[in-house]
């Protein structure tokens, strides 16, 4: 009995490590594609001479940084909070901005 015990206190340490592991790693993800969208608007932005389109484009992969050491040092000191939900509003918002603007 003892022993399954200890066994199910190692186990539960572990799958806690890893899932800890795979949020940092879904963070890293998305922090990427995040710079990795930025990126593409403001050269883009940068192509057609759009100073407001590049101004979007910065503002993206300025928002993906905040987001992405947020949430790493959330994980660093063990702070369970929810990603803010707004960021995805952000990159919608910006994203139709730069088609606006493109295209007038």
């Amino acid at each position: 009995m003892k022993k399954n015990r200890v066994s199910n206190k190692l186990s539960n340490r572990f799958s806690n490590k890893l899932a800890l592991m795979n949020t940092a790693l879904a963070n890293q993800r998305t922090y990427l594609a995040y710079t990795r969208t930025g990126f593409a608007v403001t050269a883009l932005a940068a192509k057609f001479k759009s100073n407001i389109v590049i101004t979007v484009g910065l503002i993206l992969i300025i928002v993906g940084v905040y987001q992405y050491y947020t949430i790493a040092l959330d994980l660093e000191n063990n702070i369970v909070n929810l990603p803010d939900k707004e960021i995805p509003l952000t990159f919608t918002i910006a994203g139709l901005m730069a088609i606006y603007f493109y295209f007038n």
